[in-house]
């Protein structure tokens, strides 16, 4: 555990928060083109010129540029600081909770997972294996190593992987039978796999349910409104998510 004092732990995860977020910006632009995460240096994507170190400050750079690239004036997506701004906010209030510990760390990982995985599969509808392959084997080792008590352990984690991978895998076989069509991609099954490995087969339940439900309720509203057809395909990596972190919520009562 961390020595410093509490009230010092959330106020300095929230900064650390926000510099985490611009990576996982950049993670959710390379990701899904292979490109590399660390040494690649930042630049606009409209005109490629490289961006100086006082342009990748988190929002403050966003607000003093007024959402503009500096030099060909292309707008920066309200996506980016509002990311910054989320992972800042959700790693403070979890260092609220979990201190300066171990659970922090691993907390702020799988948040991160989930985070990344959403936003691409609304932007591209794919989950990268780039990111569902790591995290698979990360969750197994955190098991096996870090015994913590948020997340599952070795076995639960093991078993979580093969049933909800297995599940989703399933459906989307007996979709395609069925349909003669691709209903669901197995991205989902890989990254419920993933999401098993954290958190156990005793979670997939649960988390299949809230997400089918509010999966089920935005196409219904969509239709309604008519934003969307029936053969509209709907992202489903969000609200796989979504059931990780409310079934997070509802264990450890944030």
């Amino acid at each position: 555990v961390l020595c410093m004092p509490e009230n010092v732990i959330p106020i300095l995860a929230s900064i650390l928060g926000l510099a985490w977020g611009s990576f996982l910006n950049v993670c959710i632009t390379r990701l899904p083109k292979s490109q590399d995460l660390v040494f690649q240096r930042s630049s606009c994507p409209t005109c490629h010129i490289r961006l100086p170190w006082y342009q990748n400050i988190p929002i403050l750079s966003w607000l003093a540029l007024r959402g503009k690239c500096a030099s060909c004036q292309a707008p920066i997506p309200l996506l980016y600081p509002f990311i910054e701004f989320g992972t800042g906010c959700a790693i403070g209030v979890s260092a609220l909770n979990f201190g300066g510990s171990v659970e922090l760390v691993l907390f702020l990982l799988f948040f991160s997972s989930l985070l990344v995985a959403s936003v691409i599969d609304i932007q591209l509808q794919i989950i990268p294996n780039r990111l569902t392959y790591p995290f698979l084997f990360l969750g197994w080792g955190q098991a096996f190593i870090a015994q913590n008590t948020l997340f599952a352990n070795f076995s639960q984690s093991v078993l979580g992987s093969i049933v909800g991978g297995g599940m989703l895998w399933s459906v989307a076989k007996l979709y395609r039978k069925i349909r003669a069509k691709e209903g669901m991609g197995l991205g989902d099954a890989k990254f419920l796999a993933m999401i098993g490995a954290w958190l156990g087969w005793e979670a997939i339940p649960f988390i299949l349910i809230i997400a089918s439900t509010s999966a089920l309720l935005l196409a219904t509203i969509s239709m309604l409104q008519k934003r969307i057809s029936w053969d509209t395909p709907l992202p489903f990596g969000p609200f796989l998510s979504l059931g990780s972190v409310v079934y997070l919520l509802a264990q450890n009562s944030f």
